[in-house]
């Protein structure tokens, strides 16, 4: 069975029950990728995309993302998890949140200078012209994967809308309601996708609307 009919058949399961939380046997029925903990921010960078690809899609609970990660650990990954954990302990280990982990884990295995160039091209992002969801989809990526992982959410909301436009920024002051709810993430599925354009039946009328609903549901 594909890693996509495996998805379907879990992501009808949890339809059908809300309450049903991902279990370590659905987690491993999406074939997540292996982790070999060799010095490589791009391959870091692309198990943790996959890996945050499933727990969103299984709605992992919290507490079981960071048993399930280190589940697909192997060579220098799990030498590492495994020295980790008997220094500190097997409670404390399996404690950290999903959000710690990824720290530790891109302090131990990415480039230094590659972090560094990031953490300057998030603090220098703005948009370039009109094309506002462009800007988005690339923040975005810098947010959930570069060192500003960590800020706290409003901090990264506030670096967002500072880079927009001064056009796009002054509608926001004017208008502070289209605002209201925008979240950087969240496990609820989305009404509606950015394909679906800005038509009639589309309550965001505005290019910066549909984008920020964008980026609340990515």
């Amino acid at each position: 069975m594909t890693q996509a009919a495996d998805g379907q058949i879990i992501a009808k399961n949890i339809a059908t029950d809300p309450t049903k939380d991902l279990t370590h046997v659905e987690f491993m029925g999406y074939n997540p990728p292996s982790f070999a903990g060799t010095i490589d921010t791009k391959e870091f960078l692309k198990w943790f995309e996959e890996i945050e690809t499933i727990f969103r899609c299984g709605d992992c609970r919290k507490e079981n993302k960071v048993k399930f990660a280190t589940c697909t650990f192997r060579d220098h990954a799990q030498e590492w998890w495994t020295k980790y954990v008997q220094i500190v302990r097997v409670d404390v280990a399996y404690s950290h949140s999903w959000e710690k982990l990824k720290r530790m884990m891109s302090l131990k295995v990415c480039v230094k200078s590659e972090l560094r160039a990031m953490e300057q091209e998030t603090l220098d992002l703005t948009m370039v012209g009109d094309d506002v969801v462009k800007y988005t989809t690339y923040f975005y990526d810098l947010a959930r994967l570069g060192p500003a992982m960590d800020e706290p959410e409003s901090k990264k909301l506030e670096r967002y809308i500072g880079g927009l436009s001064p056009e796009i920024r002054l509608d926001q002051l004017e208008n502070p309601l289209s605002l209201v709810g925008v979240r950087l993430s969240t496990s609820q599925p989305p009404p509606y996708t950015l394909e679906d354009g800005i038509g009639t039946h589309n309550p965001w009328k505005t290019a910066l609307g549909a984008t920020l609903l964008y980026f609340t549901f990515i």
